[in-house]
């Protein structure tokens, strides 16, 4: 009796270590499967008075520094960034005070993304109330012939909006793609074949277009994702859209393109030694004058009022030429260009250059800038342009704290061109501002005081008469529509 209970037992020792090892054996491939696997997260902002927001991981000893992963400044998102393994990890998110320090937002989380699965971090709210929000979409397959479309909804302005897609741009109207994605809502992503679409964003319900993303191209193993988001400028109900794929962050912004949405532009005369004085602008093809100008007796140092274009073509950055001449003299061109300009936005053209001592010859140029009329928390926003022919080399601008000498401060901007421009987020205070030449170090111009508070925005030009006496000229930012 004793045999066959050993034999048994012997032979349920070794069913139960082949059974462990298949075990085992399956473990090993989960291991190796999950090594392989592929986990990313992004981040996107869309605090509407945000500065920069970063992402940082919580180390795991106090005394260790915590670990940046990303970061993205308002309306954008990160690129995609790899993650370890599916454990939680504590993330942190930090702004950047005006000392260079990192500040916590106390907004703390822990996550843990699993295998084959990318998650989007999503602040939205106000400073005041950040709202975290987070998503996920499953990896693709390796060639698997297709692609993914996904639609974020983060814009008050648009709270509810439909997605169009087809190979046919004449058909777009006849395959929604997906309906009434909300606000704070995540579309689930669709699978297109590869192929190169027409997308077109609307009014949920309506096909009242808001967006036209034109042409395109759905990769295999890619995924390309719409989010919507507020912007702020001459329109109350402006949106932004950003385009993001598994390649890189979101580098593509387009604002509303209804045809009927205008764009804002003036112009800035920093023409030295004009000897007619002041100057008009003509928006018309080819360099026609022969009609009245759109902007007449523009004088030196002074910035005409806005003007709204419209366009009636469906081009994303439809194209403005524009004209320059003595004020009254339609043959003589001082300046002809052309435009790209975006529907919705508010521009300022900065003219430059001077005429010879003879008053025969000019040398033209000028600076296109996009104005940002957005506030941000606990900050003021300086814009600096150069624009002084008479100093048309390097220049370094400083924005220094009031009675700070320039020696002890540092350049906020160093090495600005003649006809460019910066623009910069300044923490509330007073200020001393000053121009110096990048090369021998000499004030050109400051201080020129300023008292910065929340939310306002202010433009200096640094200019020249021709004869040697540079200014800084400040112009006001407020719309005269």
């Amino acid at each position: 009796m004793q045999a066959p209970a050993l034999l048994k037992t012997i032979g349920m020792y070794f069913l139960l270590m082949l059974m462990v090892g298949v075990l085992s054996g399956c473990n090993d491939d989960d291991d190796d499967d999950d090594e392989d696997a592929i986990r990313t997260l992004r981040l996107i902002n869309a605090v509407s008075d945000s500065p920069a927001l970063y992402l940082y991981e919580a180390a795991d000893d106090e005394d260790d520094d915590d670990i940046y992963i990303t970061g993205a400044e308002y309306g954008r998102s990160s690129a995609q960034s790899l993650v370890d393994d599916s454990d939680d990890v504590e993330y942190i998110i930090n702004k950047i005070d005006d000392d260079g320090d990192l500040e916590s937002l106390d907004l703390d989380f822990d996550y843990g993304v699993d295998a084959d699965q990318n998650l989007l971090i999503v602040l939205s709210g106000t400073m005041d109330n950040i709202v975290l929000s987070t998503y996920t979409y499953d990896e693709l397959e390796e060639e698997d012939g297709y692609g993914q479309v996904g639609l974020l909804g983060l814009s008050e302005n648009q709270p509810a909006v439909d997605l169009y897609m087809t190979t046919d741009g004449d058909g777009v109207f006849d395959s929604t793609v997906t309906t009434s994605v909300n606000y704070g809502e995540f579309a689930e992503v669709f699978d297109m074949d590869e192929d190169d679409y027409s997308i077109l964003l609307t009014v949920s319900g309506d096909t009242d277009r808001i967006y036209n993303a034109g042409e395109v191209e759905v990769d295999e193993d890619n995924t390309v994702i719409f989010a919507v988001l507020d912007t702020f400028d001459i329109e109350e109900d402006g949106i932004v859209v950003i385009k993001m794929d598994d390649s890189s962050a979101s580098d593509t912004r387009s604002n509303r393109q209804n045809a009927d949405v205008p764009l804002a532009l003036r112009f800035f005369n920093a023409v030295a030694n004009n000897p007619y004085s002041s100057v008009d602008v003509y928006f018309t093809d080819g360099g026609d004058t022969s009609g009245d100008p759109d902007i007449t007796g523009l004088e030196f140092e002074t910035a005409s009022s806005y003007i709204e274009l419209y366009v009636e073509d469906e081009d994303d950055y439809p194209d403005y030429e524009f004209t320059i001449t003595p004020t009254g003299v339609k043959t003589t061109f001082i300046e002809t260009g052309s435009l790209s300009l975006n529907r919705g936005s508010t521009y300022s053209v900065y003219i430059g250059g001077a005429y010879d001592d003879d008053d025969t010859e000019f040398s033209a140029g000028n600076e296109l800038v996009q104005e940002a009329f957005r506030d941000v928390s606990e900050y003021g926003r300086i814009n600096f342009v150069h624009a002084s022919s008479d100093n048309d080399e390097e220049v370094d601008f400083y924005i220094l704290e009031r009675d700070q000498p320039v020696d002890d401060g540092t350049a906020y901007d160093s090495g600005v061109d003649y006809l460019s421009s910066g623009n910069y987020l300044i923490e509330t205070g007073d200020y001393d501002l000053y121009v110096v030449s990048t090369d021998d170090d000499d004030e050109l111009v400051g201080p020129k005081r300023i008292d910065l508070d929340e939310g306002e925005n202010y433009t200096y030009v640094f200019t020249d008469d021709g004869g040697g006496s540079a200014d800084l000229i400040e112009i006001e930012n407020a719309l005269d529509l």
